[in-house]
């Protein structure tokens, strides 16, 4: 848990910034509870607190290797530092891979929750946007600016790590977020529709008003067969493939059009003739 936060944080940033390390109260933290209390004096003297008893050690902090030596009684240690700020530090065990000792300042974290802390860190800094999807997903949405609704080409993780790729429809809302490489690469409005004489249809449409050409169609969450449907509003729709082919406008609604279209340029001439003066 704690590698992968670090590999989100802040990518690339080193400890070497000892102001951050002495004078002030470190707890050692493994699992949510705390283990010792450590306190670096800048005379490289450490106090280390357990349980009431306290023990001096001596700490020093070797540049040529990055490295962070520690001399106790019951043994000689070194780490290397993955992270460090005010309320935070982590500490690699030199050598290991996975092994980590995590410090908490518990005037800056006091429930010493330091996940919680980096994870707070990493929304801020990548401008993060939760989103709740259908089937109890959360999309985490990486914005450029502030902007209350993704957009394509925002960069979405899963718990700090890359989206599957997918088609996603957000909870009680019609988008749907079509995702590649872990990029949203296209937004679709899911849409229903009642079709004369096959039930309902779903088109997960690419503009948000209009049905256009290759919107993807659904009957019951499968490919409809190809063929012409007419909907209610006098839109026929050819399907092939599951997609929209073709939109016509039903012949007798045409001619209503027509005819409408006719009369408002009638009215607008007669209105000119009046006042022109000629009627």
């Amino acid at each position: 848990m704690i590698r992968r936060l670090l590999q989100k944080v802040i990518p690339g940033l080193s400890s070497t910034n000892l102001h951050y390390l002495t004078q002030k109260p470190w707890v050692v933290v493994k699992e949510g509870k705390a283990l010792e209390k450590f306190i670096f004096r800048d005379d490289h003297e450490l106090l280390i607190s357990r349980n009431g008893k306290v023990e001096t050690a001596r700490w020093e902090y070797l540049s040529e290797i990055n490295g962070l030596l520690i001399e106790r009684k019951k043994g000689r240690f070194l780490y290397n530092p993955s992270y460090i700020d005010r309320a935070a530090m982590i500490w690699k065990v030199d050598g290991s891979e996975h092994e980590f000792v995590t410090l908490a300042n518990p005037n800056l974290i006091p429930d010493l929750d330091i996940t919680s802390y980096l994870e707070k860190l990493r929304y801020k800094k990548h401008n993060i946007l939760k989103l709740e999807l259908e089937g109890n997903i959360w999309m985490e949405v990486e914005r450029d600016y502030d902007t209350p609704y993704p957009v394509v080409g925002n960069k979405v993780t899963l718990n700090g790590r890359a989206f599957p790729e997918g088609s996603y429809p957000l909870m009680n809302d019609p988008r749907v977020l079509v995702i590649r490489k872990s990029r949203i690469k296209t937004i679709l409005y899911r849409k229903s529709y009642a079709t004369v004489a096959h039930g309902m249809l779903e088109i997960y449409q690419q503009d948000e008003e209009d049905i256009t050409e290759n919107d993807l169609i659904r009957i019951n969450g499968t490919v409809p067969a190809n063929g012409s449907y007419q909907l209610p509003n006098r839109l026929r729709i050819s399907v092939i493939d599951g997609k929209v082919s073709a939109i016509e406008i039903s012949r007798s609604w045409s001619v209503w059009i027509l005819v409408v279209l006719g009369l408002g340029v009638l009215a607008a001439i007669g209105y000119f003739l009046i006042q022109s003066g000629n009627l």
